[in-house]
């Protein structure tokens, strides 16, 4: 899955002009969210009751409707997205692996060391902390409402149908909000949404609440990962596309996912879940503070190669 993202997420440039990033970015996201929306409600008509003798069939069952829409509505874009042509040397046909890993050393030397593409360095960076927070709250949200609300399955599915349908109302709202200020100023706005849901979750008291801040959560959710994906789109050179993607959905992307939940369940072990989640604000209020660092290029600008 992680690796389709760096070649799908790479694909942003060529389908549309920079000045459209952020709408084209959100309705990518919102269509996914809307997808995600549909396969729970699919697999929640056909739960029967947990007491069933058939309950455990069912959850699993559940595994093959969300891989048949993986087949279903990833043919369209197979066949009717047209793929930037690359010329290939014999060499990039054998070895994939071999140069791969070689490749990945080169591109973390001309990001981090040698510092060519200073600004998609600084964002790679401040992306990798916040995002680190938004992938521990996704992480450890149902147990958060298990061990503190009390809520049972029917509620816990009730609160991520919230937080898909907000995220798809998010990702597109926040993709003309992106295209109007700027992607830098959108994650900004969505970083300090993220703050504020970290307060919520410390101070909430009831389920009814805790919908709101997953209102909330699912806006917020949406926009900072259509902004982020538009201003990296933005910063990136059209012929390293696919290599510094691949940084961004790869390294700084899933597997920025160590230290948060690391950090969350220390904290939880030591206190409790509600000072563990408002820990991952801090995540959150780095990732703002470090982003204000990084120039955002015009929206007409060309990202120069570096030799």
């Amino acid at each position: 899955f992680e690796g389709g993202l760096v070649f799908y997420d790479a694909f942003l440039p060529s389908l549309t002009s920079a000045k459209s990033y952020g709408r084209v970015s959100g309705y990518g996201f919102a269509m996914g969210y809307l997808g995600a929306l549909a396969v729970l409600v699919i697999v929640n008509l056909i739960l029967p009751d947990p007491a069933s003798g058939d309950y455990l069939f069912f959850v699993r069952f559940s595994f093959v409707v969300a891989a048949a829409f993986f087949l279903l509505f990833s043919l369209p874009m197979f066949i009717f997205v047209p793929e930037p042509q690359r010329v290939l040397s014999a060499s990039s046909t054998r070895g994939y692996i071999r140069e791969g890993m070689k490749q990945a050393a080169r591109t973390f030397r001309v990001l981090f060391i040698e510092h060519d593409f200073p600004e998609i360095g600084r964002f790679l960076i401040a992306f990798f902390i916040y995002n680190d927070g938004i992938l521990t709250v996704i992480a450890f949200a149902a147990i958060f409402a298990e061990r503190i609300l009390n809520m049972d399955d029917k509620a816990i599915i009730i609160f991520f149908a919230v937080v898909q349908t907000s995220a798809v109302i998010g990702s597109v709202i926040f993709g003309f909000i992106t295209d109007e200020i700027g992607p830098k100023k959108t994650i900004s706005l969505t970083l300090a949404i993220w703050i504020g849901i970290t307060l919520g979750a410390f101070f909430v008291k009831t389920v009814g609440v805790f919908y709101v801040v997953a209102l909330a959560a699912g806006v917020a959710i949406g926009s900072s990962q259509s902004a982020s994906r538009s201003l990296m789109a933005l910063l990136t050179p059209k012929e390293r596309e696919a290599e510094f993607f691949g940084f961004y959905d790869g390294l700084c992307g899933k597997a920025s996912a160590v230290i948060g939940p690391f950090i969350y369940g220390l904290i939880a072990d030591f206190t409790n879940e509600r000072v563990a989640a408002l820990s991952i604000g801090l995540f959150f209020l780095a990732g703002l503070l470090l982003l204000q660092g990084v120039s955002e290029p015009e929206r007409g600008f060309v990202p120069a190669e570096v030799s």
